[in-house]
């Protein structure tokens, strides 16, 4: 028999327990609007809970599009920004039409796009000039988010995990 018990990521929702309510009230907060940010101690399952949430918006909203962020890695401005364009990039493959528009605004960062040799996932590289080149850089990120997927009628949402954070879920 297979550990009922998964202790790295998220499985599928037939493995996920005894957080009904916390996802229903995050599924509410997303409905209304209201921002939340989930915070506890390492290993409680917030990612977990994160992925049933979008899985569960997927399911009941076929039309919109849930992005994951998870930012625990980043330690400066530049490597928020390129974490993000990783995930826009994971979520839009470039031959979508959406995937095709997003690197379209990357080509203008100047960006080295590449790919994991055993993931495949794409890995996104940004060489700046200036502090203000990473902010603009930033910006332009969150307005195609912000504009396209407005536009498009798809739900934009980051998640992440906060080191070093304490409090109950």
């Amino acid at each position: 028999m297979l550990n009922p018990f998964i202790v790295k990521g998220y499985s599928a929702k037939d493995l996920f327990c005894d957080r009904e309510k916390e996802l229903e009230e995050l599924l509410q907060n997303i409905y209304n609007g209201v921002d939340v940010t989930l915070i506890s101690i390492r290993r409680m399952g917030k990612t977990g809970l994160i992925m049933r949430t979008f899985t569960e918006l997927e399911e009941r909203f076929p039309d919109r599009i849930a992005i994951y962020v998870d930012i625990y890695s980043s330690r400066c401005l530049s490597d928020f920004v390129k974490l993000l364009a990783e995930a826009i990039l994971k979520k839009f493959p470039e031959k979508t039409p959406i995937g095709k528009q997003f690197l379209e605004l990357l080509k203008s960062l100047r960006p080295l796009i590449t790919y994991d040799a055993i993931t495949g996932e794409p890995q996104v590289s940004i060489t700046y000039q200036t502090a203000v080149e990473k902010e603009y850089t930033l910006k332009g990120l969150l307005d195609f988010l912000e504009n396209k997927l407005a536009e498009l009628s798809l739900l934009w949402m980051s998640s992440s995990r906060l080191p070093n954070t304490r409090k109950r879920i």
